[in-house]
């Protein structure tokens, strides 16, 4: 009895030793930051947030155990309540897709102030503007925002008044504590059209901008291939598309095959068409099994080994046998020892290469249709931001249109291990 008392007695010693020491960490560091459930429950739970990752980290899909890919530090993404089940792996939507990481990998709400930095948060959508009363609005929204203030305020407005007369203070204030990469992102849509104007940023290509030219920004998700026309004095629009410097010319499959859609000339005559059929695979399908979808209908697999890579997730094929001949055919896997089984991600990726080299080898038809999507000739305008000077750098590059441009073919930035982003075309 002795024994068994003086063993309670420990273990309620222990507990409340164990209660103490919490106690008494809160006491000496009480602004400890929460993590894990802890984080979960204060922080996250009740309602879908928007945050963006604050490190790389690894991404999984519902249910197992193994990563699919990888987050990219500073990449944005949803929190959804409804769809996460626990701290360790809370869903986000990841561009199209749901994914799941550890809620530990994303910046908390409270220590994220996301403001819009979007053309459309400040109202100049969806009209046509002359430059002067373009650079007016401009002004005018970001002085009237109250989520826009302080340090933030004055770098926007140093910003355009850089790209309008090519001069600005840029002192007083640490841009290291602004947020760069949706001002290089987002804002650099506002800022292009002043700097394309008004500093000559086009002029060596010859597309006839000048000061005269109008500017127009078509609202949310109505024009896929762009983000602002340059409006000509004929009334010729140029389309641009701004990006971040270091991003590529990659021209996303979705862009081509919602012009399709939309279009039933463009539909009638591509719709039974093996690269459409193959695009259409890749954007209603996850990176992991559209490229199954898409080595079917390229006969590189059969059906029944599409449906038992899909239904198996991200794991190792324990029966190999209806990949054996896309085994054989790759390098790497052919030499797997006898007692490794593949997985569907090394087998997605060997997919995504006989993808790419059936554009490859039938880039004639893969360049055809994209002419056919796209009627106009597209700039493309990157900016970048220097950290020491403060100073906005903007570089044009003209992009292959329906008139020039060369043959393509779909590339992949993915691997054996990881998946990072759908196969796109390299224009």
């Amino acid at each position: 009895m002795y024994s068994n008392g003086r063993e309670g007695g420990l273990r309620i010693h222990t507990v409340v030793v164990r209660i103490y020491s919490r106690a008494l960490n809160k006491i000496k560091n009480p602004m400890a930051a929460s993590t894990g459930v802890d984080n979960w429950n204060k922080n996250w739970r009740g309602s879908d947030r928007s945050t963006v990752v604050k490190k790389s980290a690894p991404y999984y899909n519902y249910g197992e155990t193994r990563s699919v890919g990888s987050l990219p530090n500073g990449s944005s993404v949803v929190y959804i309540d409804a769809l996460s089940e626990s701290h360790t792996r809370v869903a986000v939507r990841y561009g199209k897709d749901i994914v799941y990481t550890n809620v530990d990998n994303l910046t908390k709400p409270k220590s994220l102030s996301i403001i819009n930095l979007q053309p459309q948060a400040f109202g100049i959508v969806g009209v046509e503007y002359g430059i002067s009363d373009y650079i007016r609005t401009v002004k005018e929204q970001i002085k009237s925002r109250s989520d826009i203030t302080g340090d933030l305020e004055t770098y926007l407005l140093d910003l355009v008044s850089y790209s309008e007369i090519g001069t600005a203070n840029f002192g007083g204030y640490d841009i290291n504590d602004l947020p760069l990469a949706d001002i290089t992102k987002y804002f650099g849509e506002v800022l292009g059209p002043i700097h394309c104007i008004k500093r000559g940023l086009l002029t060596k290509f010859g597309l006839g901008i000048t000061t005269s030219s109008k500017i127009f920004i078509p609202t949310s998700a109505t024009e896929p291939l762009l983000d602002y026309y340059l409006i000509r004095t004929d009334g010729k629009r140029i389309p641009i598309s701004a990006k971040a410097t270091g991003t590529s010319n990659v021209l996303k499959v979705d862009m081509i095959v919602k012009k399709i859609k939309e279009s039933p000339f463009l539909l009638n005559k591509y719709q039974n068409a093996v690269e459409f059929k193959i695009l259409d695979a890749i954007i209603n399908n996850s990176m992991m099994d559209g490229p199954f979808v898409g080595a079917m209908i390229l006969g590189s697999i059969t059906d029944q080994a599409a449906a038992l890579a899909i239904s198996s997730g991200n794991s190792t094929i324990t029966n190999a046998a209806p990949f054996s001949s896309l085994i054989k055919s790759d390098a790497r896997l052919s030499i797997l020892p006898k007692n490794q089984k593949p997985t569907t991600m090394q087998l997605s990726y060997v997919c995504e290469k006989k993808i790419v080299e059936y554009s490859r080898a039938n880039s004639g038809r893969f360049t055809n249709m994209i002419k056919d999507t796209l009627s106009e000739e597209i700039v493309f305008v990157k900016l970048s931001i220097d950290r020491n000077t403060k100073q906005p750098k903007f570089e044009g590059l003209k992009a292959a249109g329906s008139s020039s441009i060369g043959l393509v073919k779909l590339r992949s930035k993915n691997g054996y291990a990881s998946k990072s982003d759908k196969m796109g075309f390299q224009l």
